[in-house]
């Protein structure tokens, strides 16, 4: 069984000829503070998301490790969350209840 997610956020970047799309999800923490959520979304056809939109994403969840060489010449390994499936445009007015 596949894990399932749904996102609300903002794109952040559009990459793969328009099939995938970097989105951040803010919240408020307990604290007070401003917490981030990010995430990678794959489509299988082009999705017409532009950076700025707002975007409801929803689609089977993963998870991809990849190394990367840090500021201080250090390896490190990152872990993508990544969204498969499909994005919605969401305008400021839609009050986020509408239904799938």
């Amino acid at each position: 069984r596949m894990a399932y997610v749904i996102a609300d956020g903002t794109v952040v970047s559009v990459f793969y000829n328009g099939l995938g799309a970097r989105i951040e999800e803010r919240f408020t923490l307990r604290s007070g503070e401003e917490g981030k959520k990010s995430y990678t979304l794959f489509t299988e056809s082009p999705h017409g998301l532009n950076e700025g939109d707002f975007v409801k994403a929803k689609g089977t969840l993963s998870v991809k490790t990849r190394e990367y060489e840090d500021k201080n010449g250090e390896t490190r390994t990152a872990a993508d969350v990544v969204i498969n499936g499909t994005a919605e445009v969401q305008t400021p007015a839609d009050d986020g209840d509408t239904p799938y």
